[in-house]
């Protein structure tokens, strides 16, 4: 927020991809793990681990990073472009699938793709940030 600022890095991450469903009704699960830590922290409080203000952080950072990535497939579905290798993962799970609808994958159906996209983050620990100054006087 405005007053309150705030620094993590991630040190760490997971994406998976999963096939779901069958030949007439499927979409791609993505889902994409991060761990991380705090940096700074000017706001009132003080974090651990297993404290409510850090799980809102891990909420907010998570939708952070949500954002991003829906915002990048969004992009790559307008300009057709499978960056994320989508496309593969139906030709390594489902070769029969994919050469049914490879012709067709670039223009109609990756396009249209349904993406069930779930991002959880992690702060394993928050370093030395124990809070703000004034907090301790």
């Amino acid at each position: 927020d405005e007053e309150n600022h705030i620094s993590i890095e991630t040190f760490g991450h997971d994406a998976r991809m999963r096939l779901r469903g069958d030949e007439n009704n499927w979409q791609i699960e993505l889902t994409v793990k991060l761990h991380g830590h705090v940096q700074e922290f000017d706001g009132p409080g003080k974090l651990d681990t297993e404290n409510e203000l850090t799980r809102s952080l891990e909420r907010r950072a998570a939708q952070a990073v949500r954002n991003n990535i829906e915002s990048t497939l969004s992009r790559s579905q307008e300009l057709k472009a499978d960056i994320f290798g989508f496309g593969n993962l139906i030709y390594r799970k489902n070769p029969q699938l994919w050469q049914k609808i490879s012709s067709r994958w670039d223009e109609e159906i990756f396009p249209q793709l349904t993406i069930d996209l779930t991002v959880e983050f992690d702060i394993l620990h928050s370093g030395m940030v124990k809070g703000s100054v004034e907090e301790d006087r």
